[in-house]
């Protein structure tokens, strides 16, 4: 028995532009920036678009299709047959084309779903497409953001900064000054080198592009494809996103300013926006661009979107790792979710995919704006940094108020302050609070303070143990609808508002508004606390199947790049977004240099020529140890390396995996591809090793630990002749296992790296190869969280979920010849919220009997075609397609998820949730019931 019960998030509708034309769809909300506080239990940005049911009047939904070639399937014949099979089980839907997809690696297209009926269960569309001749699998279509690193909620203990002046950023006035990063990378070096990315086509994909700001005025643009609204015009004046990171791959022109200059600016480049105005991006659309940069011939795909944690057969990962396989080297972000393990994103986490991590600039550059304060007779200037949105009018004089009476504001979420000292006019006053703070409402929910109090405008101050690590703090907020404007201040600026504000309400506060009035300056800091170490935010593997992630770390913490005109053409922004362009354009300086490569040996060869860096701990203290891999992949790029290595090794890591599924040795071939035979020394480097669980049996992930324990291997053989144009194999087992006592219960993973040295060569051929495994199986691990997970009731007239204790008794009329036919007379529906530690790919859920234990109903059965997110509820309305009729009496309902690395056909490899019993019983105003039981 199938499709009994209920999703019960309604989601919110905003409209996508596709290539068909405007469309509503299912908005599911930021991943990775946005509001700057995200706690809901609706922490997967996948969420609302993979709901099996919507419970509005008619049922609007997109999915994509991959084509198995044995029909001659259309998108258009394609519609025509999901009409008619849905059709036949009553349903009035009608299918419009969003996409069709022709190249070699997938065919297929995309479409959208509307049907008249009330009530139209995802999972049966699933099935239903997936049952048409020709079509191989189907998925729900879902939103997708950029990874910028956008979190308020920074409290690390750094100390204080140091401050240097570096005027070598300044500006570049006709001197071709050197980036620190290109420096700490090699880049500046290639650069003199004349290795420039000339003649080799990179495509960038994001969300759209300035290309009219100083930075760009000698950037090759090839084409542009706004894949948005099907033009040629990639222009962006709603997002900053696409231009910061096409300033970093591409940036080049005599007009730029602060020494701004791309990785590869003599490449020519592709541009596609993938994100409108009002809303996200979506996986068919990320799909179509990817398929037509490839088949336009591309040689690298820079893309620094991602989208929530998802199997190798989602369908955008395994159209990026097949165009990788097929010849076109593809870069994808790690994520923002650092630090811990399992806080990756996909595409990235897919098989064979280039994932970048991050790492902090050493050199933090602050971009400020000037401003001004008043209080009585006292003033004086500030500076600050404008966020989005900045609409702020000219001359303001904005009125201060502050809900704190100290400066050092609590970092738990505080109820919303009262109201009733606000100053009368609210559209003339801002906001002055810590980048620490956040509300809730009275329901304990979280709440927007400016959203709340009706205030347009916000300034928020740093912490007092902020330092030159976080950076100046350039910050985005989509919470509220009618913010005007935002702007952050360091932390001595804001004891010097608090002040003002505390002895006079009357104090304002004045704000450049537009860039040209703004007095703009750059400050230089040196960043010697975490410096070319991977940034905090930086997320971690493993992969969801225990491969090792990130490959590679690229700079990405405190960026200056190219900006929308509206800021002044420049801004410093943080996250794995910056570090994809600029992995990808070292791939470009790599191809330069070996147009014969491919992408696996692009790959492998900035993979193993990076430096593998110490761990630092976020707050500035470096161990005399390395890094876990599953933090840094192969370390910190080394372009010119990567760039002049003639050793080669046709993999970029190696994984022996958990204890379940591990291989009895691996294998990896050297080539060297130089003109003089080679003679390698390898031998081991542990990295340090620690703890997926932060405690046995529990719900929570170790967050940034690391323990100076380590694996060892045998490598075979010890020495090894390579001649010039050939290859050999190198044999690599796993002797022993780092010694971490609760490595059974709390899941340990290890790693390290095989030295490889090339006697009597320069650095360029000696290379380190990273390893990874896991302790236990990964099947240990708990898939449903039973802290977080309970037995609840479903609230129809508010939409929300209530706890509920064990034995409540539910009155049920029922009328099987409504859409709807269970009713109760509180409105309150019997359901299970479900949270799971991780994702799943097969999870079902039950209706039990209480006393004999026997399932008598299967509600719900997911499996990796369909996106299963982090949490959500599912309730009982009896609304199946048969209306399927279920006794009166007392129930549980049981969860099954398929644990990870496990063989789904044993029924020990699932993780089981029980809920307590609740009660179920029949008014007498029940009609049309269907006695029949199916299980």
């Amino acid at each position: 028995m199938e499709d009994l019960f209920r999703w019960t998030s309604t989601p919110e509708y905003h409209n996508y532009e596709t290539a068909e034309g405007p469309w509503d769809a299912p908005w599911p909300g930021p991943i990775t920036d946005g509001p700057p506080r995200m706690k809901s239990l609706f922490t997967q940005a996948v969420i609302a678009a993979c709901l099996p049911l919507l419970a509005a009047a008619a049922y609007k939904d997109a999915f994509v299709v991959e084509f198995d070639g044995s029909t001659q399937l259309t998108a258009d014949n394609l519609n025509n047959q999901v009409q008619i099979s849905l059709a036949t089980s009553g349903l009035d839907c009608t299918a419009s084309k969003r996409y069709y997809f022709t190249h070699s690696v997938f065919q297929g297209a995309s479409f959208n779903l509307e049907c008249n009926n009330d009530k139209v269960a995802q999972k049966s569309v699933l099935a239903t497409v997936q049952g048409i001749d020709g079509v191989k699998k189907a998925w729900p279509v879902i939103n997708v953001q950029p990874t910028l690193y956008n979190d308020r909620r920074i409290g690390r203990d750094f100390g204080t900064y140091v401050k240097r002046d570096l005027p070598r950023l300044n500006a570049r006035d006709g001197t071709i000054d050197t980036l620190s990063t290109h420096v700490d990378t090699g880049v500046a070096k290639l650069h003199a080198a004349n290795f420039t990315g000339k003649g080799v086509r990179i495509a960038v994909i994001d969300s759209g592009f300035d290309v009219d700001v100083p930075g760009f005025s000698k950037v090759d643009i090839g084409y542009a494809h706004d894949l948005t609204d099907n033009d040629n015009d990639v222009r962006d004046n709603c997002s900053f996103h696409g231009t910061h990171v096409l300033g970093v791959i591409a940036a080049k022109g005599d007009e730029a300013r602060y020494g701004v200059l791309g990785v590869a600016p003599d490449a020519t480049y592709e541009l596609y926006r993938i994100q409108p105005c009002n809303g996200g991006s979506t996986n068919d659309m990320l799909i179509n661009s990817f398929l037509e940069a490839a088949d336009r011939g591309v040689d690298a795909i820079s893309c620094s979107f991602g989208g929530g944690q998802a199997f190798p057969e989602d369908p955008w990962s395994a159209v990026a790792t097949r165009l990788f396989k097929n010849g076109t080297y593809v870069s994808l972000p790690s994520g923002n979710g650092g630090p811990g393990v399992f806080s990756g994103v996909s595409p990235g986490m897919a098989n064979a995919i280039t994932s970048v991590g991050s790492t902090d600039n050493t050199v933090t550059p602050y971009l400020t704006w000037q401003g001004n304060w008043t209080s009585g007779t006292d003033g004086g200037e500030i500076r600050f940094v404008p966020g989005l949105p900045y609409d702020l009018p000219a001359n303001n004089q904005l009125t201060i108020w502050s809900p704190n009476k100290e400066v050092d504001a609590p970092t738990d979420c505080q109820p919303l302050p009262s109201p009733t000292d606000l100053p009368t006019d609210l559209s003339n006053t801002v906001i002055l609070a810590s980048l620490s703070q956040c509300w809730t409402d009275a329901s304990g929910a979280d709440a927007s303070i400016t959203k709340a109090l009706g205030i347009p405008y916000i300034i928020y101050y740093a912490t007092k143990n902020w330092t030159v690590a976080d950076g100046p703090g350039f910050y985005e907020d989509s919470s509220d609808p009618n913010l005007k404007g935002i702007a952050t201040v360091e932390y001595d600026v804001g004891v010097k508002l608090l002040n003002a504000f505390q002895k006079d309400p009357a104090s304002k506060v004045y704000l450049a508004n537009e860039a040209s009035i703004a007095n703009i300056q750059l400050e230089n800091r040196a960043n010697n606390l975490t410096g070319d170490f991977a940034s905090s935010f930086s997320s971690w593997g493993p992969t969801l199947t225990g491969g090792a992630m990130p490959l590679v770390l690229a700079p990405g913490g405190n960026l200056i790049s190219t900006f929308p005109g509206k800021y002044g053409g420049y801004g410093v922004v943080s996250g794995t977004s910056q570090s994809v362009p600029f992995e990808a354009g070292v791939a470009g300086l790599v191809r330069q240099n070996h147009p014969d490569y491919t992408p696996e040996e692009i790959q492998a060869v900035i993979a193993t020529t990076a430096r593998p860096v110490k761990w630092n701990d976020g707050k500035g203290a470096v161990s005399d140890f390395l890094a876990p891999v599953f933090q840094q992949g192969g370390g910190f790029l080394d372009a010119w390396n990567a760039v002049h290595s003639t050793t080669v090794l046709i993999t970029g890591a190696l994984s022996f995996n958990d204890t379940a599924n591990r291989p009895k040795e691996l294998s990896f071939s050297i080539k060297n591809t130089g003109t003089t035979a080679i003679t390698y020394h390898l031998s081991h480097i542990g990295a340090a090793s620690g703890y997926i669980l932060k405690q046995a049996n529990g719900y929570n992930f170790t967050k940034g630990e690391a323990t100076a324990v380590y694996a060892d291997v045998s490598v075979t053989p010890a020495t090894i002749k390579v001649e010039p144009g050939k290859s050999s194999t190198v044999s690599v087992a796993l002797t022993k296992e780092p010694s971490l006592p609760e490595a059974a219960t709390r899941v340990s993973f290890f790693g390290g790296y095989v030295a490889i040295e090339a006697e009597g060569s320069a650095d360029v051929n000696n290379l380190t190869l990273p390893y990874t495994g896991f302790g236990a199986p990964l099947a240990t691990l708990p898939i449903i969280k039973r802290d977080t997970s309970y037995l609840m009731m479903w609230n129809m007239t508010s939409s929300s979920p209530v706890r509920m204790e064990e034995d409540r008794v539910f009155t049920c009329t029922l009328d099987t010849s409504k859409d709807v036919p269970a009713s109760f007379a509180d409105n309150m529906f019997p359901g299970v919220w479900i949270a799971l530690f991780v994702q799943t790919r097969n999870l079902s859920i039950y209706i039990v009997d209480a006393d004999s234990g026997k399932e008598v109903a299967k509600s719900w059965q997911t499996t990796s075609d369909a996106v299963w997110g982090r949490a959500s509820n599912w309730y009982w309305d009896g609304s199946d397609a048969n209306k399927t009729f279920i006794p009166a009496g007392s129930y549980i309902w049981r969860v099954k998820a398929q644990k990870l690395n496990a063989d789904p056909s044993k029924e020990e490899n699932f993780d089981v949730y029980e809920t307590g019993k609740w009660v179920l019983q029949y008014s007498n105003s029940t009609v049309g019931s269907n006695s029949t039981l199916q299980s």
